[in-house]
């Protein structure tokens, strides 16, 4: 607990007071620390600190199960120029997704940001600008190996149509 009654009697804080005519009492008692309410289990300082090694190898296994499901859809598929292809376009559209989710949700992320104060908001801001420069940077790989797929697969797709035409002949 901190007494603020001390820093209340400044002439300075006295003439504001005074001109919203409210009295400051003898003592002010502030808490330091706030109260955490009774949960079945506490929250203690660190955490969440093991959340970023789980997180990256979460990401390593999601992709991996991409490019493994990506492989079997290759082998599966009678035609794999056609499928490189909607490969593709599928992570354009996953790409494009993100980029416009990034952009309907900034506004919400700024009203929320916008509710907070001081060194609070400073840190938040830079903690969200972190999140969005890696978000955007991976949805831009994710662009740029859809524009890749449909590349590869249209020529997959022709080189497989004049060899299959030349074996008709």
């Amino acid at each position: 607990m901190v007494d603020l009654a001390p820093m209340l009697n400044d002439a300075s804080i006295q003439q504001l007071l005074h001109s919203y005519h409210v009295t400051a009492p003898a003592n002010l008692a502030v808490p330091v620390t706030v109260s955490v309410p009774s949960m079945s289990q506490p929250l203690r300082q660190g955490e969440l600190s093991g959340l970023p090694a789980w997180g990256r190898w979460a990401s390593y296994g999601a992709a991996a199960c991409c490019g493994f499901f990506a492989l079997l859809t290759l082998l599966a598929a009678r035609r794999r120029g056609m499928a490189l292809t909607c490969l593709g376009v599928s992570a354009l559209l996953v790409g494009a997704a993100g980029w416009a989710g990034i952009e309907v949700g900034a506004r919400y992320v700024n009203d929320a940001l916008n509710l907070t104060v001081g060194n609070v908001r400073q840190v938040a801001d830079v903690m969200v600008v972190d999140a969005e420069a890696n978000l955007r940077h991976w949805l831009n790989l994710t662009l740029a190996a859809g524009a890749g797929l449909v590349i590869v697969g249209v020529f997959v797709a022709m080189t497989g149509g004049v060899v299959s035409g030349k074996r008709r002949s």
